[in-house]
């Protein structure tokens, strides 16, 4: 018996803004790794692609939201712009950028950018 059950991935904003939030921290380790001589295989990833097909539709719409706020969208695109909106205030809380170059910190409580390669004494 098939007891799988299909998901109206536009609708589940939760796993939206999870898939986002994964997909920045992927790109975080993966830029960080780059610059620091190191390598990071790719993450597996927990959700399934349409999840970030979804994530990157909602992106480009984004974009061009910001050229023309007045365009319209149906209810489930908006309230995925705004799981979209909160993944990005969670990945900022737990990433800080930089006071000196402005890239995302790897931890909140870093003393040094694998970016710009200073640190700092905390505070």
């Amino acid at each position: 018996m098939n007891t799988a059950v299909a998901i109206l991935v536009q609708r589940d904003y939760a796993g939206i803004a999870a898939a986002y939030r994964e997909l920045l921290e992927a790109d975080l380790q993966r830029r960080s790794a780059e610059a620091t001589g190191g390598s990071r295989p790719e993450p597996a990833r927990e959700f399934a692609d349409g999840y970030y097909h979804w994530v990157m539709t909602l992106l480009r719409i984004e974009e061009r939201r910001a050229v023309n706020p007045s365009l319209l969208l149906p209810p489930a695109m908006a309230d995925g712009l705004l799981a979209v909106g909160r993944a990005r205030a969670e990945f900022a809380a737990a990433h800080p950028s930089c006071s000196y170059c402005g890239a995302p910190l790897l931890a909140a409580k870093d003393t040094f950018c694998w970016s710009c390669q200073k640190s700092w004494k905390e505070e």
